[in-house]
């Protein structure tokens, strides 16, 4: 069956019809829970069928709240009713796309194991670039580009034939229904899914050196700014971060999960680390990125305080939390403002903490948490406690940079301190 969409409108129309609900005024239950299930007709025919089948007549509302609740599983419970000998044959969503799985992985080993990581990616505008590195996630040796581009176009033939994606030629990208994803990750045994997750983490990371110019500061494996790309190269690197964003996101699933013991598995390799790190630094200095920038530091900040590794140097995890505040009051919006403020005061809690329990702090990372603190004073137009903070930083064996830096911050002070006296 192809994965072609009804409009809402005519998602809406469709399940109060298979669902009796008599009338011809749009239903703004029905609206929602068609946008919930992405107006995939075998998937409202499965909703619909369910509802109808109940002795107790229950609302789109209803079934909508016990769907999220129970997600995947309340797709299975009910057959869908003979639309046609194929939809009476495949009794659920869940079953149909199962077998088709079943169909994909007998046929193509790369297919399988592209489709279990394209439901750790968005839902669309995937560029198919992600997909070259899967040959090499099967142990085969990397191929010339030619040939290459015969396996990928292959692999992606399998999965359109089955209709478990849909390939935009034009944009070079593709996209993976959400429902189709919700099956696969829920099809995965937890082995299977952590190392399709690790998997994904590589290919988003060979995606970016792929894509864009090593930073021959930082090294071959470092990427340089995004204002340094091609300009070809720009829209796919944007899509590979949005990637990275919603793989950020099951990788904060799967720590959770497993109570923070993915987290060694993260680390087996550099590859997470070196990806973790180059991604804001992409992004660094670009506004319109500061949000993401923000997420991705906040999440860098998580991870970091499950590793012993890093419990092990407090001047690492100093700096990260530094980092991480800095980068929330990069967002526009008052919330993030206070959360930064919140994280700086937490950071100067904690490097006073660490201090009284005798830990040797840099001065220079001493430096940066409390002039970060004292920064909040004056964007609040307390210049006097600005300076007055500031001035106390003097004493501190400084390298050249911050020395330099903290008397340009005091100088400022000073003059804005002077300003007020005159007011």
């Amino acid at each position: 069956l192809e994965l072609k969409c009804f409009s809402k409108e005519e998602g809406a129309l469709f399940l109060m019809q298979r669902a009796g609900v008599k009338g011809n005024d749009l239903n703004q239950e029905a609206i929602n829970l068609v946008q919930e299930l992405g107006a995939l007709p075998l998937a409202l025919e499965q909703a619909a069928a369910y509802i109808s089948a109940l002795p107790i007549h229950i609302g789109f509302k209803t079934y909508l709240e016990k769907y999220r609740a129970v997600k995947l599983s309340l797709l299975k419970q009910q057959p869908v009713t003979a639309l046609s000998i194929e939809a009476q044959y495949r009794l659920s969503v869940h079953t149909t796309w199962l077998m088709n799985f079943e169909f994909v992985r007998n046929k193509s080993p790369a297919a399988e194991t592209m489709l279990n990581i394209a439901a750790f990616v968005p839902e669309e505008d995937n560029p198919i670039d992600i997909i070259y590195p899967i040959l090499s996630e099967l142990g085969q040796e990397e191929e010339e580009s030619a040939h290459c581009e015969f396996d990928v176009a292959s692999t992606l033939k399998v999965l359109c034939c089955y209709c478990l994606i849909s390939v935009n030629e034009e944009t070079n990208e593709f996209r993976v229904h959400k429902l189709v994803q919700e099956v696969v990750r829920d099809s995965l045994n937890d082995s299977t899914r952590t190392e399709t997750v690790v998997a994904a983490i590589r290919v988003l990371h060979f995606a970016f050196l792929k894509n864009t110019k090593p930073c021959s500061m930082l090294g071959k494996n470092n990427l340089g700014s995004l204002s340094e790309t091609k300009e070809e190269n720009k829209n796919i690197l944007v899509a590979l971060l949005l990637n990275f964003r919603k793989l950020k996101t099951h990788i904060e699933e799967e720590i959770n999960s497993s109570k923070g013991t993915f987290v060694d598995v993260l680390y087996k390799d550099d590859t997470f680390n070196q990806l973790s790190s180059f991604v804001p630094r992409l992004i660094q200095g670009n506004v319109f990125f500061n949000r993401l920038n923000a997420e991705f530091t906040d999440f860098q900040l998580k991870v970091a305080k499950m590793r012993p590794e890093i419990q092990d140097d407090p001047n690492i995890l100093l700096r990260m939390m530094v980092d991480a505040s800095v980068n929330k009051r990069n967002c526009p919006d008052a919330a993030s403002y206070e959360e930064a403020k919140n994280l700086s005061q937490e950071t100067v809690k904690k490097l006073y903490d660490l201090e009284k329990f005798g830990v040797i702090i840099q001065d220079d990372i001493k430096y940066k948490v409390l002039e970060h603190r004292a920064s909040y004073y004056a964007t609040e137009g307390q210049w006097k406690k600005n300076y007055d903070a500031l001035l106390k930083l003097e004493s501190l064996k400084l390298s050249d940079s911050n020395i330099v830096d903290l008397q340009i911050c005091i100088g400022r002070a000073e003059n804005l301190v002077s300003a007020c006296n005159f007011q």
